[in-house]
């Protein structure tokens, strides 16, 4: 299951310095990889904790154990209502609105993310895969045919992981083709400081995660700096470069 690793530190990405061109971007688009090797990237620190609510505002998804609600955002008002296996996490709307991908945990000792995929109109409900780790993120490609998902392994399966692949990883990466339902592209991304213990590394984590127009390229950040472009078909990296943190209390 973990074919591929992805290396990922921690700092505070506010500065760009490095061969790659970084742009100022239209609003509404997190980044664009063109052919001659141009990044244009956009910083959206706001976009894990706006997961939940639709794309035009109108609505929000509440979640409970084993429950989702979808409620308007106006008047609170339930629009939508539907079971889940167990503890849903990361709903997040397709762009036309008319289904929510998320993740559910399973497990007891530690959390298997297993990613559904729910029409609103008409209830219909479908698996598309899993991996390991609790999801903290999901992010459609703008013409909704494709979905990626980011998890962070708990403090077991870090060290189960570590254990079996020799190897401090933090989590794992996940594309799916939403017609099929089949797996595009399954990572694991590792922490630094293979050599210490997982749970002293468990915060040095991959950041964001977006997919372009198509799905065919994903980009992956660290809050350190790392920024990686990966083609999702070939699972191979297009870019990979790390933008130094500024010290903004420094004085001039």
């Amino acid at each position: 299951m973990l074919r591929n690793s992805l290396v990922a530190v921690v700092m505070i990405v506010v500065a760009f310095n490095s061969g790659a061109g970084l742009v100022a971007q239209e609003p509404g688009l997190k980044f664009r990889f063109e052919s001659n090797n141009t990044l244009s990237f956009r910083s959206d620190s706001n976009s894990k904790s706006e997961h939940s609510v639709s794309p035009d505002g109108q609505m929000r998804v509440a979640v409970d154990f084993k429950k989702i609600q979808v409620l308007s955002v106006s008047n609170d008002t339930v629009l939508h209502e539907f079971a889940t296996p167990n503890r849903a996490m990361a709903p997040t709307f397709s762009p036309d609105q008319k289904s929510l991908v998320f993740a559910d945990c399973t497990g007891n000792l530690a959390c298997e993310s297993r990613f559904y995929i729910h029409q609103l109109e008409g209830g219909r409900q479908a698996t598309m895969g899993s991996c390991f780790g609790t999801t903290t993120q999901i992010a459609f490609s703008a013409d909704g045919k494709r979905v990626a998902a980011v998890s962070v392994y708990d403090p077991i399966m870090a060290l189960l992981a570590q254990q079996q692949f020799k190897k401090s990883l933090g989590g794992e990466i996940v594309v799916f083709d939403l017609a099929t339902k089949s797996e595009l592209l399954h990572m694991a991304f590792e922490t630094p400081n293979a050599e210490s213990a997982p749970l002293k590394s468990m915060s040095q984590i991959v950041d964001q995660i977006a997919l372009d127009n198509d799905g065919t390229t994903l980009l992956v950040t660290a809050n350190s700096g790392v920024v990686k472009v990966i083609d999702v078909n070939a699972g191979a990296e297009k870019i990979s470069l790390t933008i130094p943190a500024v010290d903004l209390s420094s004085k001039n």
